[in-house]
């Protein structure tokens, strides 16, 4: 396996989107996970937002700290990112 920057968050992020992952036992599948923030935010919003909008969302919110500190980003944060864009792709 490539020990790239690139090859290395890939693998942290598919860690993180494993059915057998941490969070997946914690939080449970991202459509039952994502789906009740959904209805959260929909009810609190008063509009319709779906689990693809969190997913989608919670990638912005990575963006966004990433450009707050684009010199010294986390690395956790370019994993997050690429694991809800997985997650955004899958639902």
């Amino acid at each position: 396996m490539s020990e790239t920057i690139r090859a290395r968050t890939l693998m942290k992020a598919l860690e993180l989107c494993d059915d057998g992952g941490d969070r997946n036992v914690e939080y449970g599948p991202p459509s039952e996970n994502f789906g009740r923030c959904a209805a959260m935010w929909s009810a609190y919003f008063g509009q319709q937002f779906t689990a693809r909008d969190v997913a989608m969302m919670m990638a912005l919110l990575k963006i966004s700290r990433i450009a707050a500190n684009p010199n010294g980003a986390s690395m956790d944060s370019f994993i997050d990112l690429a694991a809800y864009a997985s997650i955004s792709a899958e639902l």
